[in-house]
C-alpha cells in the first residue's frame, strides 16, 4: 500500500563549500550596489555635509542646493559615484584578505596537529622546518 507521502529516498543535493558561496553572495552584493542608478540620494547628502561639519539646518540647506539644481546633482553624483566605488573596491579587498587569513591560519593549525601525530624523531624537525617554510611563503605570496 502506498501512503500520500513523498518517498524517504534522498534527492541529489549540489553541496557547494563555504566560501564559494560566500564569494559569490559578497559579488552579487557589490554587483548591485555598483549597478544602482539611484547611488546618490538626498540622505547620502546630508550625511556629508554633517560629516563635512554643518549643523542641521545647514546640511538641510545643502541638500535643497543640491538637488534642486540638476547640474550640481550631476557633478556630486558623478564624485559621489567614483568615491562609493572606490570603498566597494576596497570592501572587496579587505574580505579576501581577511578570507585569505583565514585559510592559511587553517593550514597552520593542520600543520601543527599533522606534526602532532608524528613520534619525536630527528626527520620530524626537518619536516616541521618545510612545512613551516612552505606556509611563509604561501602567506608572503599573498595565497
Amino acid at each position: 500500500m502506498v501512503s500520500g507521502r513523498a518517498s524517504a529516498l534522498p534527492l541529489p543535493v549540489f553541496i557547494e563549500s563555504e566560501e564559494i558561496v560566500k564569494d559569490f553572495k559578497l559579488k552579487k552584493i557589490l554587483n548591485d550596489l555598483r549597478s544602482n542608478p539611484r547611488v546618490m540620494a538626498t540622505a547620502d547628502v546630508y550625511a556629508a555635509g554633517r560629516d563635512y561639519g554643518c549643523d542641521d539646518q545647514e546640511a538641510r540647506v545643502f541638500v535643497r542646493g543640491i538637488f534642486n539644481d540638476t547640474k550640481a546633482q550631476m557633478i556630486m553624483s558623478s564624485v559621489f559615484r567614483v568615491g562609493y566605488s572606490r570603498a566597494l573596491i576596497d570592501i572587496e579587498e579587505e574580505v579576501k584578505f581577511c578570507d585569505r587569513r583565514e585559510i592559511l591560519a587553517e593550514r597552520k593549525r593542520r600543520a601543527a596537529e599533522f606534526l602532532d601525530l608524528i613520534p619525536g624523531v630527528p626527520v620530524k624537525d626537518e619536516l616541521y622546518n618545510a612545512i613551516h617554510l612552505a606556509l611563509e611563503d604561501l602567506e608572503y605570496e599573498g595565497n
